[in-house]
């Protein structure tokens, strides 16, 4: 019923499933629904995320995902990111959404 999506053992997005599906809020989360095979769809390759996971023994400062993330800020990378509650039960750890919460 509920899922977690995890990066680099952080919990970047959470909710119910059906939410998440519909309403698709990190861009890690963005980029793992973006490289699913489409069975109906003729394609050459599929669309990977861009760079690589970070090292698990030196995470960055921030957010885990900021060295892949197309949409990386300087906030990004300072301090904790919080966990904002985008619809009821729904969370997503991006500053994208900071002050933007329900």
């Amino acid at each position: 019923d509920h899922v977690a999506i995890v990066y680099a053992g952080k919990v970047v997005e959470y909710g119910a499933l059906e939410h998440i599906y519909n309403h698709t809020s990190h861009p890690y989360t963005q980029g793992l629904f973006g490289s699913i095979p489409n069975l109906d769809k003729k394609v050459h390759r599929l669309k990977p995320i861009a760079g690589l996971m970070p090292d698990p023994a030196n995470l960055p400062d921030g957010c885990v995902f900021a060295e892949r993330c197309p949409e990386v800020q300087d906030e990004c990378r300072q301090g904790a990111i919080p966990n904002v509650e985008i619809a009821p039960g729904h969370f997503v750890r991006c500053i994208n959404f900071a002050g933007k919460g329900k």
